[in-house]
């Protein structure tokens, strides 16, 4: 089974159809009788991440969700190994409730940026943070289209782009990422691995290794290192990540 075809239901159809990309921007494709949802599948797939991750966020606790780290350990051991200074620009994408702002804080990083398509969690943040909350800036807004006005030594994701299951939508992550980047910038995007989850708070994701995410990359973008980590949920179970850094040439 190729990487693709590890995609299932309600987006898979488009992801597998390039050419069901044009019939989005038009407004209906031929596929939505097939969605068990009529309501989701009437919405563009932004539209249906911003309602699902504001939904998640408003009726879960954000520390016992699957994904949830305690201690995002792996991600500041990354951040640090790029030589990453205290005045440089980190940007964490698709940040959830996460605690790597908290660390990153801590760490004295001056310049930071979250980056979420839904408020809820942007707010969850925000009251955990207090007074410190004011050093951050946020950004409510859909990776896939927003345009970002400011250049970034880091870009983190942890998470996110595994849900994108449309070529186009990959494409423009990746020209995001680039075009948001310093030169020699670097991108730490975290995904779960091919022996890990096909799916995530009931969406399907993309697994990738090493080579599936290289045939992500536009030019420009190139892989130097990854690493493949068990990621222990709150609940004791295992899920097998694969975090990549890429860099900006």
């Amino acid at each position: 089974m190729s990487m693709d075809e590890q995609i299932s239901t309600p987006y898979s159809e488009l992801a597998e159809d390039p050419m069901q990309d044009l019939d989005w921007e038009k407004g209906r494709t031929n596929t939505e009788t097939h969605h068990h949802n009529s309501e989701c599948s009437e919405q563009r797939p932004e539209q249906h991440r911003k309602l699902h991750w504001e939904s998640v966020f408003k009726t879960k606790e954000y520390k016992k969700v699957l994904w949830h780290q305690d201690s995002p350990a792996l991600s500041v051991e990354l951040i640090d190994r790029a030589g990453t200074l205290p005045d440089e620009a980190i940007i964490d994408v698709g940040c959830g409730a996460s605690l790597l702002i908290d660390a990153l804080i801590e760490r004295g990083q001056q310049r930071l940026t979250l980056l979420d398509v839904a408020e809820a969690p942007l707010q969850i943040v925000k009251a955990r943070l207090e007074a410190s909350a004011e050093s951050v800036e946020y950004i409510c807004a859909d990776v896939t289209q927003v345009e970002l006005k400011d250049a970034y030594d880091i870009w983190h994701d942890r998470a996110l782009f595994h849900f994108l299951l449309r070529p186009i939508e990959r494409e423009r992550y990746m020209k995001r990422v680039y075009s948001s980047l310093v030169p020699g910038g670097i991108a730490i995007i975290g995904t779960f691995a091919v022996d890990g989850p096909t799916t995530c708070s009931d969406l399907d994701i993309v697994q990738y290794d090493r080579e599936k995410m290289e045939s992500e990359l536009i030019h420009g973008l190139e892989l130097i290192r990854s690493h493949e980590v068990m990621h222990l949920t709150p609940q004791k179970t295992e899920q097998a990540y694969h975090y990549f850094v890429i860099r900006k040439s």
